[in-house]
């Protein structure tokens, strides 16, 4: 029960790296298809790519726009 209290107010914060060093173009008319495991980070790059997630670092452009802006 202690660990309970503890965990409501005092919360453990842990970093993780949920996207690193990925990079890819596409030339009119190709198709991506994007898979990989769970836990990857397809959807967090997706959510990136559209503007939803702001990445902590780094850059992210869409036909030379970044989409967070």
């Amino acid at each position: 029960m202690r660990g309970s209290w503890q965990a409501l107010w005092r919360p453990q914060v842990k970093e993780v790296t949920a996207v690193s060093d990925i990079s890819f173009s596409l030339e009119k008319g190709e198709l991506l298809a994007f898979i990989g495991p769970n836990g990857a980070g397809k959807s967090t790059t997706i959510k990136m790519l559209t503007g939803i997630l702001h990445p902590s670092g780094g850059e992210a452009s869409v036909m030379g726009y970044t989409p967070w802006r």
